[in-house]
């Protein structure tokens, strides 16, 4: 932790700001965030203040509810997180634009889904998506020749704060590219945009009550009447969708109570050495975030209001590089906050346990080789359908010939393989797959030598190995 004092390094952020030409709620919650974590002197939520969840209500406990979610929705908007470049499967532009069926992406399927449920309802529903500095460009060009039409923008842009060295907390210098001596905040700026881009204010003089927020590689992540109707027949300010934690689960972040019966989401960034275990135990925590989220935007405004528009957020420390492609460039921290972690700030937030179907997030090239595969098909509205099976179904790529998205894609190049036979699929090694290649049983396929081995077209494949 840094020996300066708060005033000290705020000078040299405000100056750093300076530069940026962001709204005055960037700087100030930014500041708000740095001062939260200088004075605590840490941001751990110590597992001796929480208590685990009991009897959440199901999703299939409100099946009653969808004529109330009906009337309920020409108050709706719909709201994508799209901040994220993907870097971990080696990406340099938004993860959504990646395709994942028929060549059509995760944006332009979420657009087909919405622009479905408008038919299938004839509501108008307004969307948008909140991008970084990073994905902004690439996903507007998608959007503008979109055929939605709406009075409200199609795009909201997250903020961007400054990276601090690990040791001062000073603002970082990185002359090679100062694009990278800046970064996005986290989701939970959301609240701080909405407020400072005056779309809350629009949306609600427009009339909409309600906002379903979610992140923009979950195509699982549908519309749902019930969730709605439930929303508002019971005047629910905020609602936020968890799944069935299980052992593949236990490293995420988990919901839990305070002693005073407030609903609190706490991340693994979030944890100290002592509490990993208890983290971990996802039988005592047995529920996570799945990222959707349910806003009261009437409460949300008197909220900002209550707080200066500054909503008091949990804030996450991640240490990084500054150049993350750069193992020995300066170590630094970013300051993030999490939109979920708000659930804690709404008296008589709740949580509803949905299926695993509603959780399908690309985090790997594994994730989108599931996706991608006849694991799943699209119904109608574009919809991902599934089954426990396809949600569950072991993938493991080699990393060093798979991780990156480019080296899926030519090891990938005539399509993926069919699953729907196999109980598991592993490739260890440099492995090229030919066109309409069928798995079954527990398929193994290892190539043990320095050059690359091709799967002939319309192979079956079982256990093999090749020399």
């Amino acid at each position: 932790m840094s020996n300066k004092s708060f005033l000290q390094i705020k000078k040299s952020v405000q100056q750093k700001f300076s530069q940026s030409q962001q709204h005055e709620l960037a700087e100030a919650a930014f500041l708000r965030n740095l001062s939260e974590v200088l004075s605590r002197g840490d941001t751990v939520i110590s597992s001796k203040t929480l208590q685990a969840m009991s009897d959440l209500p199901q999703m299939s406990d409100l099946d009653g509810y969808g004529e109330s979610g009906l009337r309920a929705l020409p108050k709706l908007m719909i709201c994508k997180l799209n901040g994220g470049l993907g870097t971990s499967m080696g990406l340099e532009s938004a993860k959504s634009l990646i395709p994942v069926r028929s060549g059509l992406s995760f944006l332009d399927l979420t657009v087909k889904q919405i622009q479905a449920i408008q038919s299938r309802t004839e509501v108008s529903i307004p969307f948008f998506c909140m991008n970084s500095f990073r994905t902004q460009e690439d996903t507007m060009k998608v959007l503008d020749v979109s055929s939605l039409t709406q009075q409200l923008p199609l795009s909201i842009l997250q903020n961007q704060v400054p990276k601090l060295q690990k040791d001062t907390f000073e603002p970082v210098d990185y002359s090679k590219d100062p694009s990278l001596e800046w970064c996005p905040p986290g989701h939970g700026d959301l609240y701080t945009v909405l407020q400072s881009s005056g779309l809350l204010a629009r949306a609600l003089s427009a009339g909409y009550r309600y906002l379903f927020i979610s992140n923009a590689d979950n195509l699982g992540a549908t519309v749902s009447l019930e969730i709605l109707g439930y929303m508002e027949k019971l005047q629910i300010p905020f609602l936020m969708e968890v799944a069935q934690r299980t052992a593949i689960d236990r490293k995420g972040g988990h919901l839990a109570k305070t002693a005073d019966g407030r609903l609190i989401l706490r991340e693994k960034a979030q944890v100290g050495i002592e509490d990993e275990e208890d983290f971990q135990n996802f039988e005592k925590y047995d529920s996570f975030n799945t990222n959707s989220i349910w806003l009261d935007l009437e409460v949300l405004h008197k909220l900002l209001i209550a707080h200066n528009s500054i909503l008091p957020l949990p804030v996450i420390v991640n240490e990084k590089r500054v150049n993350p492609r750069e193992s020995n460039s300066t170590e630094v921290i970013q300051l993030e906050t999490a939109v979920g972690s708000a659930i804690s700030l709404f008296e008589g937030a709740c949580a509803v346990r949905v299926p695993r179907s509603r959780f399908l997030p690309v985090k790997t090239t594994e994730d989108l080789l599931r996706v991608r595969s006849n694991l799943f098909s699209l119904n109608e509205e574009c919809e991902l359908c599934g089954h426990e099976q396809s949600l569950a179904f072991p993938i493991e790529l080699d990393s060093r010939y798979f991780g990156h998205i480019d080296q899926f894609e030519a090891r990938f190049s005539k399509g993926v393989p069919s699953l729907l036979g196999a109980r598991a699929f592993t490739v260890i090694g440099d492995v090229f797959f030919g066109a309409d290649v069928t798995c079954h049983g527990n398929t193994i396929v290892k190539n043990n030598a320095e050059a690359p081995f091709y799967i002939e077209d319309e192979a079956t494949l079982g256990e093999m190995t090749a020399e």
